[in-house]
Parts: structure tokens; C-alpha cells; sequence
């Protein structure tokens, strides 16, 4: 097993030759105004930059989501040129690609 964290909660993980990517979070770094009512919401999110590009990140056979991220299809163009993924969530709501 590989586990290899790309930034904040974003994590690839290695294991049986499978590659997962959980919890994607691939906005540029300052792209989304800080989150209102919080002691930080000055601060733009991510907070850092991608350490690799978006295509080796995406690279993967399927992507799992441990939560839901109201924002998550809006700041996420860079996956939507990607192949289809199969998703797993934890909500029940309907995630859009």
C-alpha cells in the first residue's frame, strides 16, 4: 500500500494495483473566498498549490468521497476533460459530474 497526501484531505492511495483518489479537491490555490462566519474567512481556499500537476493527480481508477462539498463540482473543471470515474459518497444526496 501506497498513501500518498496531495493536500488538505485530497489523498492518493495505492493498494491491490488499484490507485484511488479521495477526496478531490483540485481548485488553484486562493480560488475560493474564505468560509463565512469562521475566525479565517479572510483567508482564500486552498491554501496551498498543488504539488503535481491535475493529470497525474486524476491518473486513478476510481475516486472516493468521504463527504459531500457543496462547492466540489463548481471549482473542479480540471476533472471534468477526465475519464469517467466511478464515485463513492457517504450522503445521500445526488452528486452531479
Amino acid at each position: 500500500m501506497q498513501f500518498t497526501q496531495i493536500r488538505n484531505a485530497t489523498i492518493q492511495l495505492n493498494y491491490a494495483g488499484k490507485k484511488f483518489l479521495i477526496d478531490p479537491w483540485l481548485a488553484k490555490k486562493g480560488a475560493v473566498p474564505g468560509f463565512g462566519g469562521t475566525i479565517n474567512d479572510h483567508i482564500h481556499n486552498p491554501t496551498a498549490e498543488l504539488p503535481m500537476p491535475v493529470n497525474q493527480i486524476v491518473d486513478v481508477d476510481a475516486i472516493i468521497l468521504t463527504h459531500d462539498h457543496p462547492i466540489t463540482g463548481t471549482m473542479q473543471p480540471e476533472m471534468r476533460s477526465a475519464r469517467i470515474y466511478p464515485f463513492s459518497c457517504s450522503t445521500k444526496k445526488t452528486l452531479s459530474r
